[in-house]
Order: structure tokens, then sequence, then C-alpha cells
């Protein structure tokens, strides 16, 4: 007669998961967890957005222009190579600071008078290029330059 082997608890002796199927499953979750935190961390990585085959923020700093204040009335001229496709315009008080994004689509040599919503109110203007750039993608975006290629102006 055959004795069944029992252990310490009174079951049957049953075996595990073999090692092999063991490693594969924990090789198989690493790769999904790196899997989800590249995908989760892509989202902080800004996008490269390139402007005449080089990083926009280089033509940020061949950009030049003009700009002066005539009651609502803001008159830009693009004194550089560099196309402008809109201002941001930040209108700054004592007390309050506005943001207003304005279309002028300024070529090189290119003048333009565009209204501004309310000038009153506010001690002076902070004005910056924002330029147009294409992404690896091949889609086209907007990018605002650093607020130091900018120019002031008193009201």
């Amino acid at each position: 007669m055959k004795e069944k082997r029992v252990n310490n608890a009174g079951r049957a002796h049953n075996k595990a998961v073999s090692p092999v199927i063991a490693t594969v499953l924990l090789v198989a979750v690493t790769i999904i967890l790196i899997a989800i935190i590249f995908l989760w961390a892509r989202r902080f990585i800004p996008e490269a957005i390139l402007k005449n085959d080089k990083a926009i923020e280089q033509a940020c700093t061949e950009v030049g222009f003009q700009a002066e204040l005539r009651g609502s009335s803001l008159s830009v001229k693009n004194t550089g190579n560099i196309p402008i496709s809109s201002l941001s315009v930040l209108k700054i008080s004592k007390f309050r600071k506005e943001r207003e994004i304005v279309k002028v689509d300024l070529t090189k040599g290119e003048a333009k008078s565009v209204s501004l919503d309310s000038t009153t109110g506010y001690e002076s203007m902070s004005i910056v290029p924002m330029l147009l750039g294409k992404v690896n993608s091949g889609k086209i975006k907007e990018y605002t330059c650093p607020e130091d290629s900018g120019k002031e102006i008193e009201v």
C-alpha cells in the first residue's frame, strides 16, 4: 500500500507555479509598468516646434519689430526677417494684468495697425511676438516667444 505524503497542515502537497512561468509574468508586468510610466511622463515634455529647420526659440532672437500705441490703436512694423503671426499684449496696471492676443500676420517689412479692446486704466503694456512653426507630425503650431524678446510700451 502506497502512502500519500501530507504536509503539516494535513493537506496533500501540490506544486506552485513553475519558475519559468513566474519569470515570464514578472517580465511582462515590468514591461507594462514601464510603458504606462513612459506614456504618462511624455505629456510633460513639450513637443519641439521648428521654424526654418531650427528650434523656434532661436528664431525668437531674430525677431525684430516696432510698436507704437495711439489711443486704443496699436501700430506694429516687422523690422526683422521672421514673419510674426500674432502678438501677445499684456496690459499692466497697479491692481491687475490682462492678456489679449492680437492676430497681425506680418511678413518682413510689413506694417499694420490693429485695434485693442481697451487701454484705459493701464500704465504699461508688454508686447511679445508669436510665431508659427511645424512640429514633427507636420502640424502648424503657434509659439509665444519669451518675454525678453518683447517690447515695453508706456500707456
